[in-house]
């Protein structure tokens, strides 16, 4: 694996409550997550993107699905049975939010991003780039 496109994170309670983080390690961890909500736009079918690229601690798996209706991004536990199994649910216009959201890091400017709703979501995602984190580490 291409250690330089490698992005790390887990899932935790932070202030907001539940979290999904994921540090971005370089400027090409920013542009993969960026192709795969880009990609997520023209996918009909369930993706999970946690393996080679993406390493979590406390997050068994971490998916996403497009959906036409809802929301434009919502972050829901994929069942009871596997608490720590997530999905990101998003319409067209919500994959390329955040895939627009990832281009400030793609240029190299340090910041975070927030995805999902406290109050109606299993968990937020909040992608991190360029901040130090201890997290994870």
């Amino acid at each position: 694996m291409d250690e330089n496109r490698k992005i790390v994170g887990e899932y935790y309670v932070g202030a907001y409550g539940p979290t999904i983080i994921l540090i971005l390690n370089s400027i090409e961890s920013a542009k993969w997550l960026h192709d795969a909500f880009l990609a997520q736009i023209d996918c009909v079918e369930e993706r999970k993107i946690t393996g080679s690229y993406l390493e979590l601690k406390n997050v068994e798996s971490l998916s996403l699905l497009s959906h036409s209706s809802g929301r434009e991004i919502e972050i829901m536990r994929t069942t009871d049975s596997h608490p720590n199994s997530f999905t990101i649910f998003g319409t067209v216009g919500g994959w390329r939010d955040m895939a627009g959201m990832m281009e400030p890091f793609m240029e190299g400017q340090v910041g975070h991003q927030y995805f999902g709703d406290e109050l109606g979501d299993d968990a937020l995602l909040e992608v991190s780039f360029g901040e130090g984190h201890s997290r994870s580490h």
